[in-house]
């Protein structure tokens, strides 16, 4: 992805835009201590911000700012199954993974993307600095989506949380996150039609870009700090349940098109070599300017 930092419009509050970041990315297992980091972006946030559920986010908080062990704050924003001609349908279009100087400097930035791609988060709620945060502004009701909800639909239904925001970490609710991230890696889809007619499929786990969410998942033993594959596990369980209440984005309709192997291989070349969005290709034009 393209490495950035946000900001926002300073004449309209709806509006935010993305520069070109020397910050780092924090790299798998996280040293400790303090890092500032960018933003990775997969896709542009959309001209249209409005909250339809298109966007999804789950978000993995931390306890102190800084810390000798190797937890980190990570965000991850999914755009949900809206087009299946959609290069970023179902897939993660943006990670911020990061443990600054200042909680503040972590939440505000957390707010603004959410704000950006009109994403509510699911997060989890043993660390609510971010929902705290948020209450002074009372956009709490706007940015976290309802965790007692999803957890009575689609875990227990005798399920009660303390905090109705996100969900708490209990044995049940960790097993379904983690199967939901198993699944969506494991799951076999459709790429494209060979020569002879055939389907040919690959996994779902080509659909993450994030290349250290990747090194987590390869890494991953009961134990281990996986804040990362927390983060997303939330997105999934929050987009699956919009999925499982019928809640669809409205959406031009697309013809369904079965795509050649020189067709597939070209739009994935496309989607390797070049990020959608006005900083060009990262090849030709790392630092993304004109």
């Amino acid at each position: 992805g393209k490495v950035v930092d946000i900001f926002q419009s300073p004449d309209d509050k709806f509006k935010f835009f993305f520069g070109v970041s020397v910050k780092p990315i924090a790299k798998f297992p996280f040293e400790g201590g303090i890092l500032d980091c960018g933003i990775k972006v997969f896709e542009e946030p959309p001209e249209d911000n409005s909250f339809d559920y298109t966007y999804v986010a789950g978000l993995d908080h931390y306890k102190h700012t800084e810390s000798t062990g190797d937890s980190i704050g990570s965000l991850y924003i999914l755009k949900r199954k809206v087009n299946i001609n959609d290069s970023f349908s179902d897939s993660i279009v943006c990670s911020f993974c990061s443990r600054p100087a200042s909680m503040v400097i972590f939440n505000r930035t957390v707010e603004m993307l959410l704000e950006a791609y009109g994403a509510q988060v699911l997060q989890e709620n043993a660390d609510i600095s971010f929902q705290q945060y948020l209450e002074p502004k009372g956009k709490d009701i706007k940015l976290l989506a309802n965790g007692q909800e999803i957890v009575q639909r689609m875990i227990s239904s005798d399920s009660r949380q303390v905090n109705k925001y996100g969900l708490s970490p209990t044995v049940k609710n960790k097993e379904y996150l983690l199967n939901l991230v198993i699944s969506y890696c494991w799951e076999e889809l459709e790429a494209y039609i060979d020569s002879e007619g055939n389907e040919i499929m690959i996994l779902g786990v080509e659909r993450i870009f994030d290349e250290e969410l990747l090194q987590e998942i390869l890494e991953y033993k009961p134990g281990k700090n996986v804040d990362r594959i927390i983060a997303f596990g939330h997105a999934l369980v929050w987009a699956r349940y919009l999925d499982d209440i019928n809640v669809i984005p409205k959406v031009k309709g697309q013809k369904i098109k079965k795509l050649t192997n020189e067709e597939y291989h070209e739009k994935m070349n496309n989607i390797r070599g070049r990020v959608r969005n006005k900083y060009g290709t990262r090849r030709s034009n790392p630092y993304g300017r004109r």
